[in-house]
């Protein structure tokens, strides 16, 4: 299988559009971000942007009006902005109810992503579009949670049943998504990251929490340091879309963080989660062109810690730009290899019998045969045939 580097990640932009887009909304002084405007304009059509980078349009427009640079866009730009903050705001106040509920009938709550992000790093409500939600509650809450939201009118956007979630799902995926009839859409964890894991480490999250306060309503969500990370391993994949929202929030995390950002405690994460080369190869690429706030001692200690043939395999499957690697090949055997690199309780199987097992969670059923004759090659063919998004977004103005 090809290796990849951060020289030939999708997530990871030297030039062109996204690179020059980056680079505007995160200058920090207003001639740098003139010319990474101009330059990006010179190759991008505005109202044929790809979804991912029309996400940090509100962002540019932020920085826009506090350099006061003009630009023949900028009301545009303030659009897209009010629209966002619009849309945040409700999701917001819908988050924030279903939070309180919950945790008056005694369900710890996190939040994840997004809400937080926006909250505590961009301090704005509108500058972060979000397509979604996403909480975490105990693995042992999730049942109560679940009913919760289907009280209040939310139901699964996939159809996919409680029994398939308990029976199947729980042991192998992190989320179940959630939707409302408006079209509101919130991710409902049982882990808080979508990275092989075992109940240990997970468990471990729950130690390391900190309050925030939204809509006058104390909630509670993740450290600096797990937020960054996250920010990381979910960003750095082959994406239909554009990517480079990560760098965005990297760079806004360690910028809040300042000096108080916990480099070991990192370092702690990068090694449960068998991780490290996605945070080696992230924070050197943010050093080398964003000049992201990262130690020189840090990129000296990820570069001698030991990375796996199981953390490669992984990595390189996930930043595949063909589909059946990436998706296909990762679900039904690397996430396996991995999954019994950081989980005792997958190690300790016999691998044949482990992987039989898994196969069975992986395509929900207890008829491994007819799963793999019927079942696969019916979901690899809905899998490629269904719509696909957009490359370009026409925005409407």
């Amino acid at each position: 299988m090809q290796r990849f580097t951060s020289k030939t990640i999708q997530a990871f932009p030297r030039s062109g559009p996204d690179a020059y887009l980056l680079n505007a909304c995160l200058a920090q002084d207003g001639e740098t971000i003139q010319i990474n405007l101009d330059k990006w304009k010179a190759e991008q059509e505005l109202d044929l942007i790809d979804p991912g980078a029309y996400k940090l349009i509100p962002l540019l427009q932020k920085q826009l009006t506090e350099f006061g640079i003009q630009d023949s866009n900028l009301s545009i730009y303030k659009g897209i902005y009010r629209k966002s903050w619009m849309n945040n705001k409700l999701l917001f106040h819908r988050l924030v109810k279903l939070s309180a509920i919950l945790q008056a009938r005694g369900i710890p709550v996190l939040l994840l992503k997004g809400v937080p992000l926006s909250v505590l790093y961009y301090k704005d409500n509108g500058i972060r579009p979000m397509d979604d939600a996403d909480i975490c509650v105990p693995i042992d809450k999730l049942a109560e949670t679940l009913a919760v939201f289907k009280d209040q009118g939310w139901y699964s956007r996939d159809n996919i049943s409680d029994e398939t979630v308990f029976k199947y799902r729980k042991y192998i995926c992190h989320s179940i998504d959630f939707k409302s009839n408006d079209e509101l859409y919130i991710d409902i964890h049982w882990k808080p990251i979508d990275l092989p894991s075992s109940p240990e480490i997970d468990s471990a999250m729950w130690r390391d929490v900190k309050p925030m306060i939204i809509n006058g309503v104390e909630v509670h969500t993740l450290s600096d340091e797990f937020h960054f990370f996250q920010a990381i391993v979910h960003g750095v994949r082959w994406n239909p879309q554009s990517s480079v929202r990560w760098i965005a929030d990297a760079i806004m995390i360690l910028r809040s963080a300042g000096n108080q950002f916990d480099w070991e405690k990192l370092f702690w994460f990068a090694e449960k989660y068998h991780a490290v080369i996605f945070i080696k190869e992230a924070t050197g690429y943010l050093v080398d062109f964003h000049k992201a706030p990262i130690p020189r001692w840090v990129l000296e200690k990820l570069a001698l810690m030991p990375i796996s043939r199981a953390d490669r395999i992984e990595y390189n499957t996930v930043n595949h730009r063909n589909q059946l690697v990436n998706t296909v090949y990762y679900k039904l055997f690397a996430y396996y290899i991995k999954l019994r690199t950081v989980s005792g309780e997958w190690n300790a199987m016999p691998t044949l019998a482990g992987y039989l097992k898994y196969l069975n969670l992986q395509l929900e059923s207890d008829n491994l045969f007819g799963s793999l004759v019927i079942e696969l090659p019916k979901r690899t063919i809905r899998f490629f045939t269904k719509k696909k998004p957009a490359s370009a977004k026409r925005i409407r103005h």
